[in-house]
Order: structure tokens, then sequence, then C-alpha cells
């Protein structure tokens, strides 16, 4: 178990999705990513949360939790339509969704609005656990 192997199971799942390319989806403590000058884009983050003991046999059992966040971007003066339907698109291919010993849950769209940046966001956020 490790805090890897949780990010490369998120990130083969974000690269399953065909809602975005890869090169208009942010990833922490990636070199020089430049949001498009049109379009929509994307930026993932996993907050990993409390770890708590799930069992106990020879040796302890560690379930690791969290949140899967992706923060959605469309240019203000566009509308929501199009950022909707990919935002509503990503939570249908994230939502209880198990692999390996990774288990996506319900979710979720927080509407954000204006970033202060001249962009729109709405944040899809899926808490996981990882038995």
């Amino acid at each position: 178990m490790s805090t890897d192997t949780i990010r490369a199971l998120v990130a083969a799942r974000i690269a399953a999705w065909s809602g975005l390319p890869a090169d208009r989806i942010d990833w922490p403590n990636r070199t020089a990513f430049t949001p498009p000058d049109a379009g929509i884009w994307a930026r993932v983050t996993i907050q990993y949360g409390d770890s708590f003991m799930a069992g106990m046999g020879d040796t302890p059992h560690t379930r690791d939790l969290g949140l899967v966040v992706v923060q959605m971007f469309d240019r203000q003066g566009n509308g929501i339509a199009a950022l909707g339907q990919k935002v509503d698109s990503l939570r249908g291919h994230l939502a209880y969704y198990t692999v390996d010993q990774l288990e996506l849950l319900a979710a979720s769209r927080f509407d954000v609005g204006d970033d202060g940046l001249g962009f729109y966001q709405i944040n899809v956020i899926v808490p996981f656990r990882y038995k």
C-alpha cells in the first residue's frame, strides 16, 4: 500500500476518460502547464485524509481515505452548458468505480463560479477509500 499506488490508479482512470485530451489536464507539480486559450480544461488533485486501522490479523490493516478533486474550468462568458456536460460525464466516469483495492464513491458537483482569473469553475469531488 502506498499513496503513489492511489495516485497511479486515479491517474489511469482519469486518462481513460475521453472527455478531455491529456494536454488539457493539469496535475500537481507538473512542469509549466498553461491553460488553453479557448475550451475547457481541468486540474486534478488528490487530497489524502485520515487513515485508520480497519482490522487486525497478524498485523494491523490500514485503510486510507481521501478525496479526488477535479477542478474544471472554462473561460468566463461561455455559459455553463458545455462545462456542465463535461462535469456530468466525468462524474459518471468516476463514481462507484473499483480497481485493485481502490474504491471511488459518489461523485459530487460544486459550482465555484468566477475563480478571479477569468475562468468559471465547477469542481467534481469524489471520496475514495483504499483497502
